[in-house]
């Protein structure tokens, strides 16, 4: 990973533990949102999660499950499950 400036300041482990909480952190609430219903902002949740890591499977599998399931909008799901599969190969969750 490369933060710039922050590379020199904080050193690479501890900006990769700092990113692994917020990781967690924005996956948390997208879980929140996805249970109240807001979809949509579960859904923006879970695009900063990939930001933050672009190989977090557990957030394509989530879109695309909310595109398959709540919105029926099948080619855009597979436009993510494909995306985890591509970022994720080595994940069983996206096989099954």
């Amino acid at each position: 990973m490369n933060f710039g400036p922050y590379n020199n300041v904080l050193g690479e482990e501890a900006i990769r533990h700092a990113c692994s909480y917020a990781l967690e952190a924005e996956g948390n609430l997208a879980k929140v949102y996805l249970e109240l219903g807001n979809t949509d902002q579960a859904k923006r949740q879970m695009d900063i999660c990939i930001q933050i890591n672009p190989k977090d499977c557990w957030s394509y599998i989530m879109l695309g499950n909310i595109y398959t399931k709540q919105e029926r909008k099948l080619d855009v799901a597979e436009f993510y499950y494909e995306c985890g599969m591509e970022h994720c190969a080595e994940d069983g969750m996206l096989c099954s």
